[in-house]
């Protein structure tokens, strides 16, 4: 794997089937979503979101297991796919497990998560809402009436034309 040019607002990578592998994949999340400058709550809830899915994948799928990151205007899209058809099962996990708590975690801290068939396998997605006027000040440079001061966009922006 490799980490993303800065800018891109998409990011995809492919994994082997292992437990090793999901260690790497996080660290290459955190590093493409550093470059955007998010409030670090939302970066580790990202993250953490992140590694339960692929660590999903690696136990319960089978590979290889693919991941895309799309990184919006307003909000944070994860998604992980595998090619195994068998469907997510949440449990409920007693007190003194130290499995299973996975899904209830995506659930707790992404804005919203589901999941999709596809052929073969399925992809789960979750999803976080992202401060909308807050963005990194290398993809400011070009907004008109941008000062370079703060990180806030010029409400002109938003109304102008309108």
């Amino acid at each position: 794997m490799t980490a993303p040019a800065k800018g891109r607002n998409v990011f995809s990578w492919t994994l082997e089937q292992g437990p090793q592998e999901i260690g790497r994949a996080r660290n290459e999340v955190r590093k493409a979503l550093v470059s955007y400058e998010l409030p670090n709550d939302l970066l580790d809830d990202t993250v953490l979101v992140f590694s339960e899915l692929v660590t999903n994948a690696v136990q319960h799928g089978s590979g290889p297991i693919e991941f895309v990151v799309h990184v919006l205007f307003d909000r944070i899209r994860l998604c992980v796919a595998d090619a195994s058809p068998r469907p997510l099962v949440p449990v409920q996990p007693g007190s003194h497990d130290e499995r299973g708590r996975g899904l209830a975690i995506v659930a707790s801290c992404s804005t919203r998560w589901w999941v999709c068939t596809r052929h073969p396998g399925k992809e789960v997605w979750a999803e976080f809402r992202r401060p909308a006027t807050v963005l990194p000040s290398w993809l400011l440079a070009g907004v008109p009436g941008y000062t370079g001061e703060g990180r806030d966009l010029p409400t002109s922006i938003f109304t102008q034309g309108h």
